[in-house]
């Protein structure tokens, strides 16, 4: 089930950011304090002869010294943009589209860049905070036969699996350069299209199926300090297939135009804790590292958003429904009746996302099974034994939920169950007002759609879930409108 949050206090003026920078900068101070503490007592350590000592505390204080320096200049950067962008929003109210250098200029560069960057910093503040505190910890395990403190070995682990991230993330983008999109318009308004292009300037091969990803997403902050943590829900999702780009004197353009629904949520960051953002991504898979580019884009309620659509653009999203075919992997299986369509929804139709969550609550499981072995405190086997029975509960609905849709001249059926057990209701065709296709479960970036019928009197129920794209989503509930005499 999807949350929505649209409280929140307002965006910060220029001179709370101000005051923001200055406390970001006393709080780095302590920061800077334990990084020499840290360095000096490296050097005794290396005076005394414990090497092992000297370079695990050595190494630490450089990175607690780095992380203050990248406080501080972070805190500047941040005064000197907001000012900036007061100046732009003075020159242009109320086109927020322009309040942006690269939406203004319509050329849009991949973020590719500063995610490696992102990645490397938490890497290596994970691994700041895990190697000593695994160094420590195993040592009094070994010193004093305790087996609990092996459990931070689990820490290290993880900064492993970042710092591996990090790197395949800094060949990507040594492989490819920095990619640029420019947009034919700006913004882009809902119940529109976007178009534009994306530059490739090397490394990508334009024969290469592309796979485009256009997606708005709420991206949501909560807590403060050390709890603060960020959140993604995908509110809508559309991909596109494209046989490839075509090689230009500069490298390779990727030709971009997709629809957005006129319902959807426009980009919204006047509240920093709780933005709506737009988000394209183009991927080529490829031998060795695989491109991808991922673009933040401008789209907007415009005075164009409350006209109908051109005709153009009705007329082929209707025939992109019309010629859609079901691939043989699909998650549902349709078939013909005399009178109608069945549409079923069996039991594991998504197999890969079912595994994958399996093999998570196994490893989950055992660190959970590990947490009570060796006597953890009573709230981390609480904790996490309670999430891993969340986990355990949504895997085996991927294994064993299922539904199925029965449409005719007489009405709906909707049979909804877990294995062999299941409920069906009936409902008359003059009943159904339209079946909509509504973002479900996600795993990544991926959205898995679900079908929900709304009826005349606007309640409404789940009917199937797990279709893997818009497409496949809206072209089930076509198929099962057009059965009920309803055309799209």
């Amino acid at each position: 089930m999807s949350l929505r949050i649209t409280a929140g206090p307002p965006s910060l003026p220029p001179t709370t950011t101000a005051a923001a920078a200055g406390c970001m900068t006393l709080f780095a101070m302590p920061f800077v304090a334990v990084g020499l503490f840290l360095i000096y007592q490296g050097g005794q350590q290396l005076v005394h002869g414990t090497g092992s000592s000297a370079v695990v505390m050595g190494i630490s204080g450089l990175i607690f010294t780095g992380i203050a320096a990248g406080m501080i200049f972070g805190g500047v950067r941040a005064r000197s943009s907001s000012a900036q962008l007061e100046a732009r929003k003075a020159a242009a109210p109320g086109q927020p589209w322009l309040w942006r250098d690269d939406w203004a200029s319509r050329r849009i560069q991949d973020t590719d860049r500063a995610q490696a960057g992102n990645l490397w910093g938490f890497a290596l503040f994970w691994t700041l905070v895990s190697v000593p505190a695994a160094y420590f910890g195993v040592r009094q395990a070994l010193q004093t036969g305790d087996k609990a403190p092996w459990v931070v070995l689990l820490f290290p682990a993880i900064g492993c699996v970042l710092i591996a991230a990090a790197i395949y993330a800094t060949l990507r983008v040594r492989r490819y350069g920095r990619s640029v999109l420019e947009l034919a318009a700006v913004p882009a308004p809902l119940g529109r299209e976007i178009t534009g292009t994306i530059r490739v300037s090397r490394g990508l091969d334009p024969a290469h199926g592309v796979q485009l990803e256009l997606s708005c997403i709420r991206r949501v902050t909560s807590g403060s300090g050390k709890n603060r943590s960020t959140r993604e829900e995908i509110l809508w999702q559309d991909e596109q297939a494209i046989a490839g780009g075509s090689r230009q004197y500069d490298g390779v353009s990727i030709p971009v135009r997709m629809a957005i629904p006129a319902e959807a949520e426009p980009c919204d960051d006047s509240n920093a804790l709780n933005r709506v953002l737009w988000r394209l991504v183009a991927r080529v898979t490829t031998p060795g590292v695989d491109y991808a580019a991922t673009f933040e884009v401008p789209v907007f309620r415009t005075a164009e958003s409350a006209l109908p659509p051109p005709e153009e653009l009705v007329q082929r999203h209707r025939a992109e429904i019309a010629e859609y075919r079901l691939p043989a992997d699909a998650p549902v299986r349709l078939t013909e009746t005399g009178g109608g369509v069945i549409v079923e929804f069996p039991m594991g139709r998504n197999p890969g996302a079912a595994l994958g969550l399996t093999l998570f609550v196994a490893i989950w499981g055992g660190v959970v099974v590990a947490l009570f072995r060796l006597g953890a405190p009573w709230f981390f086997r609480v904790v996490f034994g309670g999430f891993g029975v969340l986990l355990l509960a949504i895997a085996a609905w991927l294994w064993l939920g299922r539904a199925a849709l029965e449409a005719g001249g007489e009405g709906l059926r909707v049979t909804k169950g877990w294995g062999p057990f299941s409920r069906t209701r009936i409902f008359r065709a003059d009943e159904v007002a339209r079946i909509e296709p509504k973002v479900g479960m996600t795993a990544g970036s991926r959205a898995y759609y679900d079908l929900k019928v709304v009826f005349v009197d606007q309640s409404s129920i789940g009917a199937g879930s797990g279709l893997r794209d818009l497409h496949q989503a809206e072209w089930v509930a076509a198929r099962v409108m057009e059965a009920l005499g309803k055309p799209l």
